[in-house]
């Protein structure tokens, strides 16, 4: 496009092809001031840089900010020659945001150079959100605003414990899940999604047993234990409710999940406590 005046910008009604503006002004200049270029990214209508996406998205130097409505992915331009520049990426209702780069470029997150649609730099939760800022050759993260996953699981219903047999608790009920990581049934787990550090927590009761018993509660990550508590019945009594609460700060990779299983050994077959505060529950928060 032709160069402008400063005082031609308003004569502007749509972006031009190429990335930025050249202006040159000589009459509005001071005398040493003539013939300087400036270069003006996105600076005459306020509107231009945001916009929203339902779909997968290469993201240009006209964008600045632009917020995925659905399961998309969100491709950076290339980092190189536009060093200090800055995109802003979000996600608002259901659907997975995958950030990727071209040329096989890094986003530097919390010490780690991640890789294109690394899961580190997904959107899994309404509402998240990352800013990055090029360093003329990568990626860095300036504002990190990825939510903590927060999952939590119970069983309402009641399950049969074989005396001294290792068992798993079905949790049939998804108390809390923001990032859709809770599996319920029969093999009832809470899968992770991002490698980093988490605290889980479990308990389990079982009413109804006699004197002198141990119940065990167990904390399993990916078919493996992890953590355990237990608990004594030491002296007589009947009808009485046993169990135990167990709690862990675990480093977890992607994919790995957790379970809550218990073992007693009262005898005989026992049931595990269905009023709300006897059910099992187990919980998992991201530590971020």
């Amino acid at each position: 496009m032709a160069d402008l005046k400063i005082s031609q910008l308003s004569l502007l009604a749509t972006p031009a092809d190429d990335d930025y503006m050249e202006i040159v002004d000589v009459s509005e200049a001071d005398v040493a001031d003539q013939n300087k270029r400036i270069i003006v990214p996105d600076l005459v209508n306020p509107a231009w840089g945001y916009s929203t996406k339902a779909g997968s998205y290469t993201l240009t130097n006209l964008d600045r900010s632009v917020l995925f409505t659905a399961v998309a992915d969100a491709t950076l331009p290339t980092a190189v020659g536009i060093a200090g520049r800055r995109f802003w990426i979000g996600r608002k209702g259901s659907g997975v945001i995958t950030i990727k780069t071209t040329s096989a470029q890094t986003v530097f997150l919390r010490g780690t150079a991640e890789a294109s649609a690394s899961v580190q730099l997904s959107l899994f939760v309404d509402g998240d959100y990352l800013e990055v800022e090029s360093d003329g050759a990568n990626y860095f993260v300036t504002r990190d605003g990825l939510q903590p996953h927060v999952a939590e699981m119970s069983h309402a219903a009641g399950t049969p414990i074989n005396d001294s047999t290792l068992t798993l608790i079905p949790c049939d009920t998804a108390v809390r899940d923001n990032a859709s990581i809770v599996t319920t049934g029969a093999a009832a787990k809470i899968t992770v999604l991002r490698a980093g550090d988490y605290v889980v927590v479990a308990n389990v009761l079982i009413p109804n047993l006699e004197d002198q018993e141990r119940v065990f509660v167990y904390i399993y990550k990916s078919g493996n234990k992890v953590r355990s508590m237990s608990n004594y019945l030491s002296t007589a009594g009947s009808n009485v409710t046993l169990g135990a609460f167990v709690a862990a700060r675990l480093t977890l990779a992607a994919a790995d999940y957790i379970d809550v299983r218990v073992y007693h050994e009262e005898g005989a077959q026992q049931t595990t406590g269905t009023a709300e505060d006897l059910q099992p529950r187990i919980a998992l928060f991201e530590v971020r």
